[in-house]
């Protein structure tokens, strides 16, 4: 029998660069989606100085009574409006420890974290690609103290609207969230474009 010949194999095409660029940024950004190589960008909890008006008002409200007793009363009636405002100071100081440590919050490249309560804890984290909208909001007296309120309206069903409370510096906070949600969202649309 004679042999048959064989046609040879056409040669195979060069990968085509764009497609290795493609594949390596879908690779990038899987890496970046990765809970493995999340980062972390800010941490912070609620100022003390959230507590100057409270305090404010704890101190004017002593010294109005103090005054007042001692003017139309004896001074042994001003000394007892101070124990008692000592005593009234107590409970504030309680509600600004739970104010400052029962609070943390922490946000990463991906997900924002919010920590509550001091002996038992519940976490609640929000992805970061399903936050629609930033705000911050400030009294005056947190313009002049420098604190206030960052507002994070997301699409999650559970978290709809997560407050970052008495925070020193709000605007940093906002533009970090601002920043890093867009650049995960993009991310996000790159890989469903693929």
């Amino acid at each position: 029998m004679a042999d048959i010949p064989v046609a040879p194999k056409p040669p195979r095409p060069p990968p085509d660069p764009l497609d290795a660029t493609a594949r390596q940024n879908a690779a990038d950004t899987n890496s970046q989606l990765d809970p493995a190589t999340e980062k972390d960008l800010w941490q912070g909890r609620a100022s003390w100085k959230s507590l100057y008006p409270l305090l404010a008002l704890w101190l004017v409200l002593v010294l109005a009574a103090i005054i007042l007793l001692g003017l139309y009363s004896s001074g042994r009636a001003a000394l007892y409006a101070l124990y008692v405002g000592l005593i009234l100071l107590a409970p504030l100081l309680v509600v600004g420890v739970l104010r400052v440590w029962g609070l943390s919050y922490k946000l990463t490249t991906q997900r924002l974290f919010i920590r509550r309560g001091i002996l038992t804890q519940t976490v609640d984290q929000t992805e970061l690609m399903r936050v629609d909208d930033v705000k911050i909001r400030q009294t005056l007296l947190e313009r002049v103290l420098r604190i206030g309120l960052v507002e994070v309206s997301s699409s999650d069903r559970t978290d709809a609207k997560l407050s970052i409370r008495h925070i020193d510096d709000p605007e940093t906070v906002a533009e970090h969230v601002r920043r890093h949600t867009r650049t995960v969202q993009r991310r996000t649309v790159f890989m469903e474009q693929l």
